[in-house]
């Protein structure tokens, strides 16, 4: 039916999405990130996480001797980056209960969030499995381990993994979406950084959020970053977001 040639070639626009991205040789795309169809929290995550950029307690030593790196789910491995999502003995039960059913037991570490998902490519023959399942999972991983350590929770994997799969059923539309219109971004003078903000916010006594991306004259995205934050009201979480910014 038409509907399924629909669905199909949303597919394999994201498997080619997905290639083009993790074989470049000079970092992942924004552009082709973007393309793929989850929703934006998750575009988002996957693109620092391929920068090496969450927060992992790896990542957040600073040679400091009394800070501690090792992994707060197994608590033997130090939690960089490629640790947390993939070859954490935690983890196992996400990636091989998956409809990827990838056994990860025996893998060869490496510190590369982009060469772990070459090799998920290469096993897969492109991934016959949901093309965007990969990203929610790591997501959701990402999650279950920001739940233990601020909540004292242990998500199942199987739960886990309901909540991956939603995020990929709010994306199977019958028909195609419009792309948002985004609004130019302010052209910098030579010299000179733009810097865009953005905030949310539902109501007192639950965490907002803010966001903020610095480009170059030249429109050249220099960083981008995110986080929570409590406000009494819109305004406030917008000023928040103001001065993160800056």
């Amino acid at each position: 039916t038409v509907r399924l040639a629909h669905q199909y070639s949303i597919l394999d626009q994201d498997r080619e999405d997905q290639r083009i991205c993790l074989e470049s040789n000079e970092g992942p795309s924004w552009d082709h990130i973007w393309k793929i169809h989850v929703p934006f929290r998750i575009q988002f995550f996957l693109w620092k996480a391929i920068q090496d950029g969450i927060p992992t307690k790896a990542n957040l030593w600073f040679g400091d001797s009394n800070w501690d790196t090792i992994c707060p789910r197994c608590g033997v491995e130090t939690e960089t980056t490629t640790h947390a999502l993939f070859f954490c003995t935690k983890n196992h039960e996400f990636w091989s209960n998956s409809a990827l059913a990838l056994d990860m037991r025996n893998w060869r570490y490496t510190d590369s969030v982009r060469q772990t998902l070459q090799r998920f490519f290469q096993l897969r023959g492109g991934m016959t499995g949901p093309p965007n399942f990969y990203d929610t999972i790591m997501y959701v991983i990402w999650m279950s381990r920001n739940e233990l350590i601020f909540e004292q929770k242990r998500p199942e994997p199987a739960e886990a993994l309901k909540r991956a799969k939603q995020f990929l059923i709010t994306q199977d539309r019958t028909a195609p979406i419009p792309p948002r219109p985004v609004p130019p971004t302010p052209q910098a003078s030579e010299g000179w950084h733009a810097i865009n903000v953005d905030a949310s916010w539902t109501k007192p006594g639950t965490p907002g959020g803010t966001g903020f991306t610095i480009k170059s004259h030249t429109s050249s995205l220099i960083c981008a970053g995110y986080d929570s934050a409590r406000a009494a009201n819109p305004e406030e979480v917008e000023a928040i977001a103001v001065i993160r910014g800056m």
